[in-house]
């Protein structure tokens, strides 16, 4: 019985979160309400319903090598960058601030308009992730195992595949866990607590196990992009072997970041 209504509790909780939430997020006068590009309207509905979306050879081979050799040079110069042990990986924030081709990738014009749409107001990438792992034997993927980046629902980012993914650590999402409901289940079947961040894998498998959720694994050749939603649990799984490159956008509200900037470089380690 007190099981029972601890989950009633957490339950209780987090709904009254989402409530706040969206009093806090709704514009009802929101310039972006109405999208005239239907490539957009498209996005954003696919990532309403699975949480993803993917377009193939964004970026050409030559793009890509050009961007993956910028990644080895600011590593080599030991420019912002940082090592993992636990996922062998390398992680450069704001790397978009360390080269001009990266640049590019970080202000997206056609990137940058789903964004606002997804968010219904300004919003930019705030900075750009250059990613390198490494396969070691028993460590984490990227990222630090499956979690959601955010504890309420509504986070946009983008993801550049330079090198070619096939065992050497795809990036997976579990399709359905974007949504509000998703936070309910969470408490009441995988016995999460409001707000949790990161994931176990018992959690994940309960997740699995209802017809409502779906792991998908992202194979793929380099100059994919991965749109996502990233209160979605996601991670990016171990390697088998080889090595991965990768450019993550991370985007913010514009208002978001002009009040926050100070706070935001220090938690991403500029």
């Amino acid at each position: 019985m007190r099981a029972i209504l601890y989950k009633l509790y957490q339950i209780f909780k987090q709904f009254f979160k989402l409530i706040l939430d969206f009093f806090k997020k709704k514009n009802f006068f929101s310039r972006f309400q109405k999208i005239n590009d239907p490539r957009v309207l498209y996005i954003l509905n696919q990532l309403r319903i699975n949480g993803y979306y993917v377009i193939e050879d964004y970026k050409n081979e030559q793009e890509c090598e050009l961007l993956l050799k910028e990644i080895d040079r600011i590593i080599n110069e030991n420019s912002n960058s940082k090592f993992y042990p636990e996922s062998n990986d390398y992680r450069i924030y704001f790397a978009d601030r360390k080269s001009s081709l990266i640049t590019k990738f970080n202000v997206d014009k056609f990137l940058n308009e789903i964004s606002n749409s997804f968010y219904n107001e300004f919003s930019s990438a705030f900075f750009t992730l250059a990613g390198l792992i490494y396969y070691k034997d028993n460590v984490l993927g990227s990222g630090g195992d499956w979690h959601r980046d955010i504890a309420l629902p509504g986070q946009f980012k983008t993801m550049l595949y330079l090198s070619d993914v096939n065992e050497n650590g795809p990036f997976e999402y579990i399709k359905g866990t974007q949504k509000d409901s998703s936070l309910f289940y969470g408490i009441w079947n995988c016995n999460l607590n409001a707000g949790a961040y990161r994931l176990n894998s018992k959690s994940v498998n309960s997740f699995l196990k209802s017809s409502k959720f779906d792991l998908v694994t992202f194979k793929a050749k380099k100059g994919t992009l991965i749109i996502f939603d990233s209160f979605g649990i996601h991670r990016g799984s171990p390697l088998k072997n080889g090595k991965r490159y990768a450019l993550t956008n991370y985007y913010f509200k514009d208002k978001f970041i002009n009040k926050n900037k100070s706070f935001l470089e220090n938690k991403f380690k500029l």
